[in-house]
């Protein structure tokens, strides 16, 4: 769904441990990148690209609006912004205090990231993202897995 072209470029916006990145670069012919806020997890993810040879497995540590959509072709999001309403695991992750505003600013921030993506994007989202992706995406297929995986595509 994501890797439709031998070398397209896809972010795993919220990577955690890598998994997806890593099955990706080892069976596809696609560049994965994740971007992961939690530097434990992105040490791990590195760890385990290496060990498994993941060559076109890359990590980056810090927030997804750091980057730039325009440089991916293609977004993964496995509902990134769930374990930011449980405040026991959030407060660590943060440098402010506990506001009842993270999740809807987290998914607020994603979907305005996706909307600055170039037109022919795909997005796969698997449990969501939170909210609704912008307008200007297109549904192109739904599956019902034991969640809902959802493929989408800019059209404008």
């Amino acid at each position: 769904m994501l890797a439709h072209t031998p070398g397209a470029r896809v972010l795993d916006m919220g990577s955690g441990a890598g998994k997806f990145c890593c099955v990706g670069a080892v069976t596809t012919l696609a560049e994965f990148h994740g971007v992961e806020q939690r530097a434990k997890l992105v040490h791990y993810a590195r760890e385990v690209a290496g060990l498994l040879g993941a060559e076109r497995a890359t990590f980056t540590q810090g927030p997804f609006d750091s980057l730039s959509p325009l440089d991916y072709d293609a977004f993964y999001l496995f509902n990134p912004f769930e374990e930011n309403e449980d405040r026991s695991l959030a407060a660590a992750d943060r440098r402010t205090e506990p506001g009842d505003d993270w999740v809807a600013d987290d998914i607020r921030g994603a979907q305005a990231f996706l909307a600055a993506a170039r037109v022919g994007a795909r997005v796969v989202t698997y449990n969501g993202m939170g909210g609704p992706l912008p307008a200007s995406y297109e549904l192109l297929e739904r599956e019902q897995l034991r969640c809902v995986l959802e493929l989408w595509i800019k059209r404008e």
